[in-house]
């Protein structure tokens, strides 16, 4: 099984790089010592607030790597460009010492691993004579990680996943993310996946090291592309992203279903491949897919 494994190749990569953008930017703009470390503290506070968990390890090694070439870029501009060595103000000395704080905290998350309890959500009213259908489909999607529904129109399929998607003992293992392939833009269908797949993970205060890096591949962000290879990395292709992508999943408390609604609706064929060429490559044991069609 391939795993993230943190590179002392990329680790290098990343220090060579954050070195040389804030030598620059430390010409150019020439902060002061206090004004430096409390942007500093700042940007660490500002990722902790988000991101400031266990789940995000990977993540959090590479932000400390930045932090480090941040500080040794500052400390080596400063004293080229002719600043002495001198005593500390104390103001000085409380942001620093706040800063030493932060990165000791973050330091101490990437240590090990941790998972937090599942959350439990209320039982939705169900319909007697359908109670065997929701039972059926409840098994078949916590059996298979690819699921087609036909039935057809009329027959109350969306009516049947409504309440599905509210099933406490369903949502116990899934957090439920539906498209509606009729409502959203089908030329975007992969950054609309990614998106909301996004959401979940902000929920969670968990960062997608992964997200990024396939928004940039599939035509987004391209501001960040250069801050973007710093933090993930831009060796991987769009396959080998969205494969990382779902093995990221397993940081979330529960497993992911999503349901396509209406796909038999949709007559350009290169996009129902697309969809199901994305669905067969992010499935997994962690995102479980689900078709609603009328053959």
């Amino acid at each position: 099984m391939n795993q993230i494994i943190h590179s002392p190749i990329k680790t290098l990569k990343n220090l060579t790089y954050t070195i040389l953008i804030i030598s620059i930017l430390t010409l150019i703009l020439d902060p002061s010592v206090l004004l430096y470390l409390f942007f500093f503290d700042a940007i660490w506070f500002a990722l902790f607030l988000s991101y400031g968990n266990r789940k995000n390890r990977f993540w959090l090694m590479n932000s400390l790597t930045i932090a480090l070439g941040s500080a040794i870029a500052f400390i080596l501009i400063k004293l080229l460009t002719g600043c002495r060595v001198r005593s500390m103000t104390l103001p000085e000395i409380s942001l620093l010492s706040l800063g030493a704080l932060e990165v000791l905290i973050a330091a101490g998350l990437c240590s090990k691993k941790a998972k937090e309890p599942c959350r439990l959500t209320g039982q939705p009213q169900l319909y007697e004579e359908r109670k065997h259908d929701m039972e059926r489909i409840r098994q078949y999607i916590q059996e298979f990680e690819i699921l087609g529904i036909n039935a057809g129109w009329g027959m109350g399929k969306s009516f049947l996943m409504e309440h599905l998607k509210e099933d406490s003992l369903l949502r116990e293992q899934f957090a439920v993310i539906q498209i509606d392939l009729l409502s959203c833009d089908l030329d975007a269908v992969e950054l609309i996946l990614v998106e909301e797949l996004e959401k979940l993970f902000r929920q969670e205060r968990v960062y997608p090291e992964h997200s990024r890096q396939l928004k940039n591949l599939l035509g987004k962000n391209e501001w960040i592309s250069l801050l973007g290879e710093l933090v993930v990395g831009s060796d991987t292709g769009l396959s080998a992203s969205f494969e990382g992508f779902g093995r990221e999943l397993d940081k979330l408390n529960r497993k992911v279903l999503l349901i396509f609604e209406d796909i038999d609706r949709i007559f350009q064929q290169d996009t129902i491949q697309k969809i199901f060429a994305i669905s067969e490559k992010i499935s997994c044991e962690n995102l479980h897919v689900v078709f609603q069609y009328d053959s």
